[in-house]
């Protein structure tokens, strides 16, 4: 798998601003307040419209903020296997703080090709763990 090592996604972590940090937290908490998290939409009509998601704006800016830390780089994300390998989210908080980010990545790769994708990990839990795990590595190094 190219890509970003855990180290590098690491560092990349520590020298994002602590304003980056403080957004994240915001993000956080409005995406936490807001349900749902999307309506999927389309469907019907004449043409058939495919069904798409209208994402709510605290699930689209919690996506931008984990972004906005500038750890993500592009790699394999369909041959690296994390989706299925944290089901729900499940490991992740013990895993390395990488994998956080290399999750993000995957799902919303996904979903550029499978409609909805964000849509179930945000409902799952996935990206609550997620944000958890984020906030804990930044706290240790604090």
């Amino acid at each position: 798998m190219e890509g970003l090592t855990d180290a590098e996604i690491e560092d990349r972590l520590a020298a994002a601003p602590l304003e980056r940090w403080a957004a994240l937290s915001g993000a956080r908490a409005a995406f936490d307040a807001e349900r749902p998290h999307g309506t999927w939409k389309g469907g019907t009509g004449d043409p058939i419209q495919m069904p798409w998601v209208d994402y709510a704006p605290a699930a689209e800016g919690l996506v931008t903020a984990i972004y906005a830390l500038g750890a993500s780089a592009p790699f394999d994300w369909s041959a690296w296997g994390g989706l299925n390998r944290y089901p729900h989210g499940e490991g992740l908080t013990e895993a390395p703080v990488a994998e956080s980010i290399r999750m993000v990545t995957a799902i919303v790769r996904a979903d550029r090709f499978s409609e909805g994708t964000k849509f179930a990990f945000f409902d799952d839990g996935t990206f609550e763990i997620i944000l958890d795990r984020l906030r804990h590595w930044h706290d240790e190094r604090a």
